[in-house]
């Protein structure tokens, strides 16, 4: 008899455990993000530090929400910034695009893919982005509100406007307490949530975190666009980089 009540008793513990980790979950995480590039004062450069100024300023307007369940996340700009003064619109403009934080991005957790939705010279993009694996976990680690997050960096890199490649360190926090392989934008594959994310341009750090709040939106992966690898979509901004520097050559 005494067996048999503690085959019973391990048996529901497992059950329930099961029940817990296998039980729908929706959770909410807003992000902000502020610049982390250091102007100098240059003379020949004052109008140009003063549109990069405004842009780190008008940072502080911007909002994001990263929205999660078991099976995949969306995260995507939420604040909306006036655009109407055209002595800012730059300004602006530079602000959202700091960071790559424009468009939309969907992530299956399923396969780690992420695509990302973005609309470059009026033509919308499926942009896919493989599962990232290379990252390089630490045991570093610091709280983020409530939450004891760990260090993980890795290597990534961007096109700059000559149309080069160029590589930069990525810095991510992320939380087992949430244990989920989400975060902003197409970093993902941690084992939990980002919580804060630094790059060549911003720092993106949670501001809020909800779990399971009573207003959800459904999670769907973004259909309108031409759908490329991200290795298709550099080449692409390479060769109008490098056809522009032709033109302006000629010029």
């Amino acid at each position: 008899m005494k067996n048999r009540k503690i085959i019973v008793f391990v048996f529901c513990t497992f059950f329930c455990l099961g029940q817990l980790v296998s039980q729908e979950i929706y959770v909410k995480v807003t992000y902000k993000k502020k610049s982390t590039i250091v102007l100098k004062n240059n003379n020949k450069k004052n109008e140009i530090n003063g549109i990069l100024r405004k842009s780190q300023e008008n940072m502080s307007k911007l909002e994001y929400n990263l929205i999660f369940d078991n099976r995949s996340s969306l995260f995507k700009e939420v604040s909306k910034m006036n655009i109407d003064d055209n002595k800012n619109a730059l300004a602006t403009k530079l602000s959202r695009m700091f960071g790559d934080t424009q468009g939309v991005f969907f992530t299956d957790r399923e396969t780690g893919k992420t695509i990302h939705q973005k609309e470059f010279e009026s033509e919308f993009f499926l942009i896919e982005h493989e599962k990232i694996n290379d990252w390089v976990l630490t045991q570093e680690k610091k709280k983020i509100g409530n939450y004891i997050c760990y260090k993980a960096i890795k290597n990534d890199a961007y096109i700059n406007s000559s149309g080069e490649k160029k590589y930069f360190n990525v810095i991510a926090w992320y939380t087992q307490e949430l244990p989920y392989p989400y975060g902003p934008t197409t970093y993902n594959s941690l084992p939990g949530v980002i919580l804060e994310l630094i790059n060549r341009q911003v720092n993106i750090y949670a501001s809020k975190i909800e779990l399971n709040p009573k207003q959800r939106r459904s999670i769907t992966v973004p259909k309108e666009g031409v759908n490329v690898t991200n290795v298709k979509y550099d080449s692409i901004i390479s060769g109008l980089a490098t056809d522009f520097r032709k033109k302006y050559k000629r010029n």
